[in-house]
């Protein structure tokens, strides 16, 4: 019998990837008035400074972690299915949020529903602890927006019914290994678009130790931020 095995997981918006990257846009336009841009958010008091576009994520000073300089908590659940594989029998694989490389650690910090919106590290030079981010930032129709649509924040990470992430793409159209899952056996290789790349899907690679952004032939897998 083999292990339960558990995986990151996004929102339930990736259920129909197509349709929402359409609606959104090709994603190498930018974040201006899109739903990640925070511009102008302030702390919710008396405080007249606001956030730039990219601040409320990303922080050149005491960053929650070193990668992406990363300004928001990082959760520390670990996403699960009940089901050890796909029915291709691409397995499932056990990541915790907080460790984990890849760019969907990041993602889930915001939507997997048990980390504050405003549970932030640093902003502007002032501790959110000791300074004026003592409440959460105003984030008006985007943090309903965010809450609507978060994996759940189920008691023990359960995920069952969310798109799965952090997981291998077929590129090339042969067997990938990435996050230590390969392809599985079962899985029709030609069903799948070789490079989707080439229509503005973000692919990812695994070098062992991090997880980069761009297909390699044999480890190339899908994040959040593939759609």
């Amino acid at each position: 019998m083999k292990k339960t095995h558990k995986l990151l997981v996004f929102t339930v918006m990736l259920l129909f990837p197509v349709a929402l990257w359409g609606a959104a846009g090709d994603p190498t336009t930018g974040l201006a008035s899109t739903s990640h841009d925070f511009s102008g958010l302030d702390d919710g008091g008396t405080d007249t400074n606001v956030t730039g576009m990219c601040t409320f994520c990303h922080t050149p000073h005491k960053a929650s972690a070193q990668l992406l300089i990363w300004n928001h908590d990082l959760s520390s659940a670990t996403f699960d299915w009940t089901t050890p594989s796909t029915t291709g029998g691409t397995d499932y694989i056990d990541v915790v949020a907080n460790t984990y490389k890849g760019s969907t650690s990041k993602c889930l910090s915001c939507h997997d529903g048990t980390v504050a919106i405003g549970d932030i590290g640093w902003w502007n030079g002032r501790d959110p602890v000791q300074g004026d981010w003592t409440v959460a930032p105003v984030l008006g129709a985007d943090a309903a927006e965010i809450a609507a649509n978060t994996v759940g924040g189920n008691a023990g990470g359960s995920a069952e019914g969310n798109h799965p992430v952090a997981m291998p793409y077929p590129y090339n159209q042969a067997v990938n290994t990435y996050n230590t899952s390969a392809t599985g056996d079962g899985v029709v290789l030609t069903e799948f678009i070789a490079d989707p790349t080439t229509s503005g899907i973000r692919l990812y690679n695994d070098t062992g130790p991090n997880i980069e952004v761009g297909p390699v032939a044999g480890k190339t897998g899908m994040e959040c931020g593939s759609c």
